[in-house]
C-alpha cells in the first residue's frame, strides 16, 4: 500500500483489556493508534479488501468514544438474539440498530425498543 513516505507510522498498538475468552471463539481485538489520518484510511480499506478477498477476517471499527462504546455495547444481548434467530442487522455510528425483517428495514435507538420488536416476534 502506498503512503507518503513509503510506509506507516504506528505509534502505538496492543490486544484490548477485555478477558481471554475461550480459545474457539473470536480472539480479542487489537488497538492501533496510527499517526496520521490518511493511514489509518489506508490500513482500514486494505483491511477491507482482504477481508472481501478471504485472505482475512476484519470486523474493523474505528475512533468510538467511551460514551459511544457504552451504548453500542449495551445491544450486545438483543445482537445475540438476532444473530439466533439468523435476522440480519447492521450497527449504524453513533448507536442505531437497523434490523432487516419482512422486507423492510427498522432502525432502533435504543436496545429497549429493540427487545419491544424481538419480544413482538416471539408472541
Amino acid at each position: 500500500m502506498a503512503t507518503k513516505a513509503g510506509r506507516i507510522k504506528l505509534e502505538r498498538a496492543h490486544r484490548s483489556l477485555a478477558p481471554r475468552q475461550d480459545p474457539n471463539k473470536y480472539p480479542r481485538s487489537v488497538l492501533l493508534r496510527l499517526h496520521t489520518f490518511r493511514d489509518k484510511q489506508k490500513v482500514m480499506e486494505a483491511a477491507r479488501r482482504a477481508s472481501q478477498d478471504g485472505a482475512l477476517t476484519h470486523n474493523g471499527s474505528s475512533d468510538f468514544s467511551p460514551v459511544v462504546m457504552r451504548k453500542r455495547k449495551a445491544y450486545d444481548a438483543a445482537k445475540q438474539r438476532l444473530r439466533e434467530r439468523e435476522i440480519p442487522y447492521a450497527m449504524l455510528f453513533p448507536a442505531t440498530l437497523q434490523v432487516s425483517h419482512g422486507g423492510s428495514k427498522k432502525r432502533f435507538s435504543s436496545p429497549e425498543l429493540l427487545r419491544d420488536f424481538l419480544d413482538s416476534l416471539s408472541g
